[in-house]
């Protein structure tokens, strides 16, 4: 759910909860508190990193979870002629990118649910609470709701 009046062309920094369709554990498991990617994984690590390459990005911390992914990105004032891409528009590439290598191998199910979760950080505590949230998601998955619908169904 976008804010309906924030321009999402705006340079700062974004916290996004990006979620795999139906929440399906496609990126790897998690044991004693690490996370292991999976092949799929790997290929939305790959293509996370390789966001500065298409845009002007600054990435932060992220990890990616068994479901779903968290990360900060800086979106960094355009430079000289340089055209700015919008929040939603690099978002809407890492899936579309980071599908297109997933089904590579074969995969031809859907990767990502429909849309994303994102926060706007507007000063150092809210970063700083993000970083942290971001660095202990892994520790914290036996204690997420998703983690133990799933364990559940096994």
């Amino acid at each position: 759910m976008r804010l309906a009046d924030y321009d999402y062309t705006t340079p700062g920094v974004y916290f996004v909860t990006i979620c795999s369709h139906n929440r399906i554990p496609l990126f790897g498991n998690i044991e004693s508190g690490v996370m292991n990617l999976s092949l799929f994984g790997e290929a939305v690590s790959v293509t996370w990193q390789n966001l500065p390459q298409f845009f002007n990005v600054r990435l932060d911390e992220y990890t990616i979870m068994p479901n779903h992914l968290h990360g900060i990105l800086w979106i960094n004032p355009p430079e000289n002629d340089q055209s700015q891409s919008s929040f939603i528009s690099i978002i809407k590439s890492f899936k579309s990118l980071s599908s297109k290598r997933i089904h590579q191998s074969g995969f031809s199910e859907v990767v990502w649910q429909r849309s994303y979760y994102e926060t706007i950080i507007r000063n150092k505590d809210q970063l700083n609470a993000a970083r942290e949230y971001i660095k202990n998601n892994p520790i914290n998955w036996a204690k997420d709701s998703d983690f133990v619908s799933y364990v559940g169904q096994g």
